[in-house]
């Protein structure tokens, strides 16, 4: 018994070294690198290029490679040869961190009227932003303003040149009712400098208004601005819609 279990370790011992030798590789192919090199197709083709070298064969930078991404960049370089990156042209990529998601705009909205900023809020709540706008109220001193002077008929004529303007389209308007000199007259704007003053009457006179004339007015001026953040491009795209319908509002980065 003892005979017939050696015989058997024996034979098994002599064909565990056939295979390593190679005997029965007709049989079964064994695995081993040279092998595998001996089956490849254009194997005395293949080489090993250094980073420099992928760089200058493949359209794909050699530092972008990653392990994925490498087979295909390695055949797109040539249609004669295979390409293998070395392995300092893939080792960067893993080190390499995630760049930082660019940040939604910020911006401010400003230079509205009392008047016009409760049109602007109405039109601004229907867009549905990612964030809840800020109000602001900022008081300036103004030095011009865009006025009619006071018509003979009083309030009657106020009120007549009042009917005109809304036919002419222009509804950014208001009476004067406190100083003396100035009653019944009609404001059409009041502004920090007298460009900005200019370019108002200049704009009201393309309209029809040729009665509007600019004179100083110093007196302490309310604005409102409204803060936005989270601001992506289609709801830019919105915003850019709304801001026409209001000539006079100034849009600027948040302050830090």
């Amino acid at each position: 018994m003892l005979k017939f279990v050696f015989a058997c370790l024996l034979l098994v011992n002599g064909g565990l070294l056939a295979f390593q030798l190679g005997w029965f590789d007709a049989l079964v192919p064994s695995g081993h690198e040279p092998q595998r090199i001996r089956n490849q197709i254009n194997a005395d083709k293949l080489r090993v290029l250094s980073p420099a070298q992928v760089a200058a064969t493949s359209a794909v930078p050699a530092a972008s490679l990653t392990p994925a991404s490498s087979a295909s960049a390695s055949a797109a370089a040539s249609a004669s040869s295979t390409v293998i990156p070395a392995a300092a042209a893939i080792t960067p990529v893993l080190a390499r961190p995630v760049a930082a998601t660019k940040q939604a705009a910020c911006i401010e909205l400003a230079n509205l009227t009392l008047a016009e900023s409760k049109r602007f809020e109405t039109r601004l709540a229907a867009l549905t932003l990612p964030e809840k706008p800020v109000r602001l109220e900022v008081r300036e001193q103004s030095s011009h303003m865009v006025w009619i002077p006071p018509l003979p008929a009083g309030k009657e004529g106020a009120d007549k040149k009042s009917s005109e303007l809304r036919k002419l389209g222009i509804n950014d308007f208001y009476v004067l009712q406190d100083n003396p000199a100035q009653r019944h007259g009609i404001s059409l704007g009041v502004f920090k400098t007298e460009d900005a003053a200019r370019a108002q009457l200049a704009k009201l006179s393309q309209l029809g208004v040729r009665s509007a004339r600019i004179v100083e007015h110093k007196m302490p001026l309310l604005r409102v601005a409204y803060r936005l953040r989270g601001l992506e491009a289609p709801k830019k795209a919105d915003l850019d819609v709304l801001k026409a319908g209001f000539p006079r509002v100034e849009e600027k980065p948040c302050e830090a």
